[in-house]
């Protein structure tokens, strides 16, 4: 049960938990009830500031994945063991991680990728990659968005 004050307007006293306080208590009182909201005001205005720099630094984390299965001119095993995987963040900058498997060996390649371009040559499973991976975020916020629509 929680505590309270109230004022007996006949006897002109202020009670706390049942106990009667003094006009100078009665100001300390308040004088610690506004300190108490100035210090939660002040916590409140850095917890806003984290947040906004917490949601800043999030668009740079890898959020889109994006995969492409397939056989490779070197491979004669079959059984699509080459693959082309995208990592991207909400720009569509990050990385785009190929291996070629042959029955004789296999080779993996790492491609940058800045906002879904790449300085260096794309294989068409590269860019299918990619594709895969942008496509699937726009899945998601679109699962996400439905999701908070009908929950409403």
């Amino acid at each position: 049960m929680g505590y309270f004050y109230y004022i007996d307007r006949t006897k002109r006293e202020v009670f706390w938990k049942n106990q009667s306080v003094s006009h100078g208590q009665l100001e300390e009182m308040y004088g610690a009830l506004y300190d108490g909201l100035n210090q939660l005001g002040k916590k409140e205005k850095e917890t806003e500031s984290f947040a906004s720099k917490s949601r800043s630094m999030l668009g740079y984390t890898v959020v889109k994945l994006g995969m492409h299965r397939y056989n490779s001119a070197a491979d004669d095993v079959g059984g699509n063991l080459s693959f082309s995987v995208a990592f991207l963040d909400e720009h569509d900058s990050g990385v785009v991680l190929s291996s070629l498997h042959g029955r004789g060996s296999s080779r993996v390649y790492c491609k940058p990728i800045e906002s879904g371009r790449s300085s260096i040559m794309l294989t068409d499973e590269e860019v299918a990659a990619i594709k895969t991976a942008q496509q699937s975020w726009q899945a998601k916020l679109f699962v996400m968005h439905s999701t908070k629509t009908t929950n409403n």
